[in-house]
């Protein structure tokens, strides 16, 4: 069986500090310690056997934090990193809850910034699912990415998804589509 666990990056100190921080900036303490507690938890309820990561500091120090509790090296992929602009105002709009059901075309074109973002992380899709037949992949990445990573899989556009620092997204390849076993697990982090 093929796993893929999506995971986003403990708090950075941009969530704390704004623009003050930078762009790229690290974690937070905070930060370090929901990593370090995703990784104890993932040491003891998944065999995760690959790790990869965004190369941006706040992910890349993360996916570290994990890998260190579970004795795994950090493969890093420049196209899992965050988008340039916010990807919700980029997907389809539906004005009543049922108009979704109208529409034929889950797949939803949005603007160019979107198409040229999803385009990256399709390829980081196939570069890291291409590489492996079965097992469990771990991806340290980005509200964004980690989103629209998902949106790929099942194929629509048509939502969103919550995605809180360090909290877990998990997909199975069940032979013949992608299943989805859960969205934003948070055992991990029930004492912070």
């Amino acid at each position: 069986m093929l796993r893929l666990l999506l995971t986003r990056h403990g708090q950075s100190q941009w969530q704390v500090l704004g623009d003050e921080a930078g762009p790229d900036s690290p974690l937070t303490d905070l930060g370090r310690r929901q990593a370090d507690r995703l990784g104890r938890w993932l040491a003891g309820h998944a065999a995760v056997d690959h790790i990869y990561a965004s190369p941006l500091k706040r992910a890349h120090e993360t996916a570290q934090l994990v890998a260190a509790q579970l004795d795994l090296p950090v493969h890093l992929h420049e196209a899992l990193q965050e988008a340039w602009f916010f990807t919700a105002p980029e997907l389809p709009n539906f004005p009543a809850p049922l108009d979704i059901l109208n529409r034929a075309d889950n797949h939803h074109q949005g603007a160019e910034d979107y198409r040229a973002f999803r385009s990256h992380v399709a390829q980081a899709l196939r570069d890291i699912l291409g590489q492996h037949q079965a097992g469990t992949l771990l991806v340290v990445a980005h509200v964004g990415t980690i989103a629209t990573a998902i949106r790929l899989l099942v194929g629509s556009d048509a939502f969103t998804i919550s995605v809180g620092n360090t909290t877990l997204h998990s997909l199975a390849w069940a032979g013949a589509r992608w299943q989805v076993e859960y969205i934003e697990r948070r055992d991990h982090l029930a004492d912070s």
